[in-house]
């Protein structure tokens, strides 16, 4: 699980799972899901947390 802003793309997350499960020696990284931490902000903006699976 990672936690960022809003502001920060998806992709640019991805990279930084990429990397993580890289050094766990696994191939990639799925996008399991993203929420907000806050959940009375709307989808996107505020902290959110994205969940990767390494595979």
């Amino acid at each position: 699980m990672i936690e960022h802003d809003g502001f920060v793309s998806l992709d640019g997350v991805r990279d930084v799972a990429m990397k993580s499960c890289a050094q766990a020696g696994k191939a990639q990284a799925t996008h399991v899901v993203s929420v907000n931490k806050n959940p009375r902000f709307d989808p996107g903006f505020g902290a959110q947390l994205s969940t990767f699976q390494c595979e």
